[in-house]
């Protein structure tokens, strides 16, 4: 094919064409280029006819390269009949040989059972396969039985058969019940709960073992674990040879009763009638102590200081002093104590204050009102209401006031 022809091909496809070296270049050197807006050439259409034709020629050769690729495999491969030489003579030899092996399988085997016969070695081989084949207690050893040991001592002997499993719980231990002792246990649960139900349940629900021995603590909604989780359900297992040991059930309730035996019970306390009055024993606890009651004194006023003053007698003995009287009255001899609650009254000439001193120890102090009435001739009014002022300044020395 020509360059011009193949420039010719690659316009239809839409490729520049080939450059001949033929191009021509103006006087000054630069080459010249075509523009494409004036100078191009359209892409002929895809022919789908003849681009499905291209597809159906493709897989042919396909088709006839796979096929060509397994006849030379089967060509390799050696047939079966090409190392024997299969004829009439070799197949009738071969039927003889399997006859004669059935034969002689045939008299081994009366053989061996006339032997069995004579001997008996069938029948010991017989009980030894139904001896292994039986289920004993031996089986039973790991088997859980889901009642208390208690209800089967007192059953006596039972039946225990297979519990009812569900589809999904095949991973699920086998477990023995009896049929009998699961139809008392639902009655009694059906009885405790009308008795709760009848508001005779009591406040406190009666706990556990465990709870009792202090193997677990109590939790504090208990009492809707069995709705949740499900009853508890009293079970042990078997062990060896079928058989339970009670040892350990026996040896718990013993600790059981002793825990019991320590704790109080309302039986432990008399039972009487009540009644609507109190004995004399039952008056007696019922004493009322005696409270004390605090001495109330009413404030004296300049009023009440003069008003007394008049009252008083003049002079008290040769001294000329007067018996003004002291503050707080000595306590009362041992004949008249007062009981205990009893309000003491200002009476009595062995009279105590509160800071302790009689009436004595007061008259032995220097009255300062007495000085004043001989000394200056005052009033005895006026002197009255000093020895007031002058008491007053000296109950707040002492830090107690009225």
């Amino acid at each position: 094919m020509s360059i011009e022809e193949t420039n010719k091909l690659r316009a239809k496809l839409g490729l520049a064409p080939l450059d001949v070296g033929t191009e021509k270049k103006p006087d000054d050197g630069t080459p010249q280029f075509l523009n494409s807006d004036e100078n191009f050439v359209h892409v002929p259409a895809k022919n789908i006819s003849e681009i499905r034709r291209t597809e159906q020629i493709q897989e042919k050769l396909k088709t006839m390269r796979e096929k060509r690729e397994l006849m030379e495999k089967l060509r390799e491969a050696q047939p079966l009949s090409a190392g024997d030489e299969v004829n009439t003579m070799s197949w009738v030899e071969k039927m003889r040989l399997k006859e004669k092996e059935r034969r002689a399988a045939e008299e081994r085997e009366k053989l061996l059972s006339e032997m069995d016969e004579e001997f008996g070695v069938s029948q010991l081989v017989q009980a030894k396969l139904s001896a292994s084949n039986e289920y004993a207690s031996r089986d039973l050893e790991g088997l859980k039985v889901e009642h208390k040991a208690d209800r089967l001592i007192e059953s006596g002997p039972i039946i225990l058969t297979l519990k009812d499993k569900g589809v999904l719980d095949e991973d699920a231990d086998d477990v023995l019940v009896n049929v009998n002792i699961i139809d008392d246990e639902k009655a009694e649960k059906n009885r405790e709960n009308k008795r709760k139900t009848a508001g005779l349940g009591g406040i406190l629900q009666d706990e556990d073992d465990d709870v009792i021995m202090g193997l677990r603590a109590k939790g504090v909604l208990e009492k809707y674990d069995a709705e949740i989780d499900g009853p508890k359900k009293q079970e042990f297992v078997l062990g060896s040879g079928g058989s339970y040991s009670s040892e350990h059930e026996l040896a718990m309730r013993r600790l059981q009763q002793e825990l019991q035996s320590s704790a109080h019970s309302a039986n432990d306390y008399e039972v009487r009638v009540a009644s609507e009055y109190f004995s004399a024993a039952e008056m007696e606890q019922f004493r009322k102590r005696k409270r004390k009651t605090k001495v109330q004194r009413r404030k004296l006023t300049a009023d009440d200081l003069i008003s007394a003053s008049f009252n008083e007698p003049a002079v008290n003995g040769a001294g000329g002093r007067r018996d003004h009287g002291s503050r707080r009255r000595g306590a009362p001899t041992a004949e008249e104590e007062p009981e205990e609650g009893e309000v003491v009254h200002d009476s009595g000439a062995n009279r105590v204050d509160r800071a302790g001193k009689t009436e004595e120890e007061e008259d032995r102090k220097p009255s300062t009102t007495a000085a004043l009435t001989t000394d200056t001739g005052l009033n005895p009014a006026i002197a009255a209401l000093l020895e007031a002022r002058t008491v007053s300044e000296d109950v707040d020395d002492r830090g107690k006031t009225f």
